[in-house]
């Protein structure tokens, strides 16, 4: 028997759902720690209760518990780093609506990534009771960022399965196996009874996962799995009665989905083709509606609950030399990535601030594209504030916390004079 497990289906994935990080290392102070928490995501916080400056003899047990059950990635010197840790960082993301469940925990991949390349030596998921290696984290953290540059949303999601996700865990007691973590991703969990050697149990969890998510597999790799499955002789024993039943539905599956419609109607909910306003590199000026300008960077387009667009917001204030914020109004494209990186926060990464596309469809008139600052998404990272604005007001009041000032009446003038505004 498979079953679906849910977590909550309104708009709160289970109300009080948070990943809960676990990061070992050997910092004497959790200062550097608090940093890289604050310019990667503000809705982050470390739990300083829990967080210790000491070793925890506890963790060697508690990683070898929690070691992923399908493909252990803890291996040889990792296991000593883990015993000689100094300190444990406890990390909490905020609560998980179902709206923006993997953007957190994109978030939350790239925060362990960035602790790990800070003095980490080993992390794992409290919510999911899952362990991975330093190199898998940072690996898995890579395949991410460069899914998401090429626009490969499939495998994006796929990457945040196997970060997050553990499978087939045994439970004797019900005699069960089942997965933990897809709340994190605001999604349903699998469970199904223990007559199976944990490889198959994975086989059947991945693709039922599949089908609910759809994430990683190709449409042929799909069907090639539902006739591996179709064709093992223990089917029998674990449908019993309803094999002929489950057997002939599978088969009208299989029928529909290899004779594709001439011309295929957009399935509910399929992504529509949109034209982007802007390009990412577009150097932007937004009037706001007390008539200061404000410079914005574009970022990029996202799809997740609707597309929205992100938006840099360079800080002015943080740039002592006048002859760069006279640059980057009128010939921004110069700007090194040092010099580009002195607007924002530090080491090529931006805080963005999302609005929905209808937002900046209906205020078009409110956004001036000057220039154009090419950079290459992979080199570069970013952190979204806050949820994507929906109405002009909260759009506005995300300008307002992203602490940059506005444009002076001198440097728009400097913009007029050469011909940009």
């Amino acid at each position: 028997m498979i079953e679906l497990l849910d977590f909550g289906t309104s708009g709160i994935v289970k109300t009080l759902s948070r990943h809960l990080l676990c990061v070992l290392g050997h910092w004497t102070d959790f200062s550097n720690v608090q940093t890289i928490i604050d310019e990667v995501s503000s809705g982050f916080t470390l739990d300083l209760e829990y967080s210790r400056l000491e070793p925890d003899n506890r963790m060697n047990y508690a990683f070898k518990a929690s070691l992923d059950t399908n493909n252990p990635t803890i291996r040889g010197n990792e296991w000593r780093k883990i015993s000689s840790h100094k300190a444990v960082a406890y990390i909490l993301s905020p609560a998980i609506k179902k709206s923006e469940a993997e953007q957190i925990s994109a978030t939350a991949l790239q925060l362990v990534a960035e602790l790990l390349q800070a003095g980490g030596t080993a992390a794992k998921s409290e919510s999911a009771g899952l362990a991975h290696g330093r190199d898998q984290r940072l690996d898995l953290s890579k395949q991410y960022a460069r899914a998401k540059a090429s626009g490969d949303f499939h495998t994006a999601s796929a990457t945040l399965y196997r970060a997050w996700v553990q499978r087939a865990i045994h439970d004797p007691d019900t005699n069960s196996l089942y997965s933990v973590g897809m709340h994190l991703l605001g999604h349903r969990d699998v469970d199904l009874n223990d007559d199976r050697d944990v490889s198959e149990a994975v086989k059947w969890i991945d693709l039922m996962i599949h089908c609910l998510w759809e994430i990683g597999a190709t449409h042929s790799e799909f069907i090639e799995q539902l006739l591996g499955l179709d064709n093992q002789s223990k089917l029998e024993h674990y449908w019993g009665d309803g094999l002929s039943r489950r057997r002939a539905t599978v088969a009208r599956l299989l029928k529909k989905v290899s004779t594709p419609k001439a011309k295929p109607r957009n399935a509910k909910g399929a992504r529509p083709k949109i034209t982007p306003l802007f390009l990412p590199g577009d150097c932007l000026l937004y009037q706001r509606t007390n008539g200061r300008y404000v410079p914005l960077l574009f970022w990029d387009v996202e799809r997740c609950n609707g597309v929205h667009y992100l938006l840099a917001v360079p800080h002015l204030s943080r740039v002592e030399d006048p002859e760069l914020i006279k640059r980057y109004f009128s010939r921004p494209e110069t700007l090194s990535d040092v010099e580009l990186s002195q607007f924002f926060t530090s080491k090529k990464r931006f805080k963005t601030i999302a609005v929905k596309d209808k937002v900046m469809k209906a205020h078009r008139a409110s956004f001036f594209r000057y220039a154009q600052r090419s950079f290459p998404p992979s080199d570069w990272k970013n952190s979204m504030i806050g949820n994507p604005a929906e109405t002009l007001d909260s759009f506005e009041q995300l300008l307002n916390g992203s602490g940059s000032r506005s444009v002076s009446q001198l440097e728009i003038e400097q913009m007029k004079s050469n011909g940009l505004f």
